[in-house]
């Protein structure tokens, strides 16, 4: 079964995640603080896909690519970002050069974001 990890301050959002890729058929790891993000949870967990917020109160999505990049962790996972606000084109390539491979723009259905995880690591 192939794993996603999520990172999002928004309860309501992790949860509906959560539950619209749990009936995918994928296994769901969330973090709601980034504040509490551990490297160790996160390597442990060995995710496909990590889907992080852009903007988080404690530390934001560029934040988190940056830790992830800094320790060599989850070098393997692929990774999108999901914001709510338009992405500016210089936001982009940070994130791509971040090691970014898609994003999700909010509000989505529950097709969109099935086939945006699809489309980085199958079923």
């Amino acid at each position: 079964m192939k794993k996603v990890f999520i990172i999002d301050d928004n309860l309501v959002l992790l949860k509906l995640y959560e539950k619209i890729l749990t009936r995918a058929g994928y296994e769901v790891g969330l973090l709601q603080n980034s504040a509490e993000y551990d490297n160790g949870d996160l390597k442990a967990f060995e995710p496909d896909l990590i889907i992080l917020e852009t903007s988080m109160d404690h530390l934001d999505g560029y934040s988190l690519l940056e830790r992830l990049k800094e320790n060599d962790l989850c070098v393997d996972s692929k990774k999108m970002m999901c914001s709510a606000k338009v992405l500016f084109e210089q936001d982009k390539k940070i994130a791509i050069d971040l090691g970014v491979d898609g994003f999700v723009v909010k509000p989505f259905d529950a097709s969109t974001l099935i086939e945006a995880v699809k489309a980085k690591i199958g079923i």
